[in-house]
């Protein structure tokens, strides 16, 4: 079976069962994308406890955080268990 990245999934009408078939990197939105796609990240997984790992758009900005590639990186490695 080959995955397949799909257009900016709906985190909010996903059953358990799909959000576990995406594949990290998939670009999803918290609701429909609006415009300016804001509400919209990059899923990278669901932690042992059952937190949804997203880098979101809007909060890679602080100059901490590595930007927007040391943003991703880090929520990676926590979605991993790293």
């Amino acid at each position: 079976m080959i995955r397949r990245f799909l257009p900016t999934v709906n985190l909010w009408t996903l059953n358990d069962n799909q959000r576990a078939a995406l594949i990290p990197g998939q670009w999803v939105s918290a609701g429909e994308p609006d415009d300016t796609r804001s509400n919209c990240g990059r899923f990278y997984g669901v932690t042992a406890g059952g937190s949804i790992v997203v880098a979101w758009n809007g909060n890679a900005r602080t100059p901490r955080s590595g930007g927007w590639v040391g943003y991703q990186r880090s929520l990676y490695n926590y979605a991993k268990g790293r």
